[in-house]
């Protein structure tokens, strides 16, 4: 990130630099307060009530399991390679990767060694055992995030992206929605909590002017949702990949027995293509909109990579559209069986989905404008 084109030597340079704190071995360069600065977000709402972690400048926090050790740093990629940069100023130590890979869970997993190795003498430091600010008690439940850091995939991250908040006496406990981790947070006074994988204060209640009360995590917005925003819109995807194996399977059935049992033609098939082809190209334009970071070259001008999410994003409403019309037309005509009725609501789901990605914007989008 930031267009840092440099060697791994150069790159051990500058985390020695950064835990001199501004210096050289032979000379201090910028004083040690700048580098304070550049590792401390000033400009955060939480930032206003004591919040020390998030990102800074070109600079931000990660910590290791419940360590209470903080570490800082930056990284960041491109097709084919990806780079980090970490240090930890309390420990004295830093590390630089560099990989040749677009493999993610393999940068993640050198991270961590790297880390734990740094961390190989330390031991987990046990939280005072102080009670939970009451405000904090009364957080439990679920979370959307409110600042996307790509927006144009917020569509996305809405549904996925979601925080299970849990409390008891003395912790705080986020994990998302899909597993995966649990933290312990814990309070540092009445106004902010502590992350225990970096020990600073990291978690406060903020007053945002657009969204009203949210909670802050590091330089992260989250806002409280209802149960059923979380569960009813995943349900709709998952819906229609259940419709589509259905569809697959019948129309799998149905070419056997047009064209093994020489039956005779049925005029409902396109009632049950349309669907069937309103999934593949939501799927097509779903992809090509998540690749967009590896194809910034050709996004952002009209290109055939452009062109063709035009044209997908108008094909797929488009698509539903005439999926619609077909089931209007047997209406009054065609015996309401299970074919009509799985096409219906297959119809339906994907008429739920036109309107979710026409209010994020994905309908007829121009990636070049």
């Amino acid at each position: 990130s930031g267009a840092i084109n440099s060697s791994a030597a150069d790159m051990a340079k500058l985390v020695h630099f950064l835990l001199l704190r501004g210096a050289t071995p032979s000379a201090p360069i910028v004083s040690a307060s700048a580098i304070d600065r550049m590792e401390t977000p000033c400009t955060t709402l939480g930032a206003a009530v004591g919040v020390e972690a998030g990102y800074g400048l070109a600079n931000f926090t990660s910590g290791y399991r419940n360590f209470n050790r903080a570490f800082h740093g930056h990284n960041g990629g491109m097709m084919g390679a990806l780079a980090e940069l970490t240090y930890s100023k309390e420990l004295g130590q830093g590390f630089v990767i560099m990989i040749n890979s677009s493999n993610g869970a393999a940068m993640g997993r050198i991270s961590e060694l790297l880390r734990g190795y740094i961390l190989r003498d330390a031991s987990v430091e046990t939280p005072p055992a102080r009670p939970l600010p009451p405000q904090f008690r009364e957080l439990d439940g679920y979370y959307k995030p409110l600042n996307h850091r790509v927006q144009m995939l917020a569509f996305m991250l809405n549904l996925v992206s979601v925080l299970e908040i849990t409390s008891d006496e003395t912790s705080f406990h986020r994990h998302p929605l899909f597993g995966g981790w649990t933290s312990n947070d814990y309070a540092a006074d009445e106004h902010t909590l502590i992350d225990a994988w970096h020990g600073l204060p990291a978690i406060a209640i903020v007053e945002d002017p657009l969204a009203g009360t949210a909670l802050q995590v590091g330089s992260e917005l989250w806002k409280r949702v209802p149960a059923w925003r979380v569960f009813v819109p995943l349900g709709v995807p998952l819906l229609v990949v259940a419709m589509t194996l259905i569809g697959f399977i019948a129309l799998l059935v149905w070419c056997y027995r047009r064209f093994a049992a020489k039956t005779s033609q049925d005029r409902r098939l396109w009632m049950r293509l349309w669907p069937l082809i309103s999934t593949g190209l939501l799927f097509m334009l779903v992809m090509m909109i998540v690749s967009i970071g590896a194809m910034l070259q050709y996004v952002g001008t009209i290109s055939p990579v452009s062109i063709g999410i035009l044209l997908l994003s108008l094909a797929y409403p488009a698509t539903v559209l005439f999926g619609v019309f077909e089931l209007a037309r047997h209406k009054n005509r065609t015996q309401k069986n299970l074919p009509y009725w799985c096409a219906a609501v297959f119809a339906v789901a994907h008429l739920s989905i036109v309107a979710y990605l026409a209010s994020y914007g994905l309908i007829g989008i121009r990636t070049w404008a």
